[in-house]
């Protein structure tokens, strides 16, 4: 205002700004968020597939196993 901008100037120059900050936090947000959901659902698919053979060695006798080799 000191250089001669008029409020309306000003308003519309901070917002823009502000606005800009925010588009590229959400954008940014999003992509992380994605990345992180698909690492989430890379880990419980991986920790399932897991489980089962887990399992079933747990439920396995060891002397049955090591008369078997």
């Amino acid at each position: 205002m000191a250089l001669g901008a008029d409020r309306r100037r000003i308003l519309g120059m901070v917002l823009r700004e502000s606005g800009m900050l925010v588009a590229l936090g959400l954008a940014a947000g999003s992509v992380l968020w994605l990345a992180a959901a698909t690492a989430a659902l890379l880990a419980a698919v991986a920790l399932a597939a897991g489980f089962l053979p887990a399992r079933r060695a747990a439920k396995l006798d060891p002397m049955a196993a090591l008369r078997d080799h």
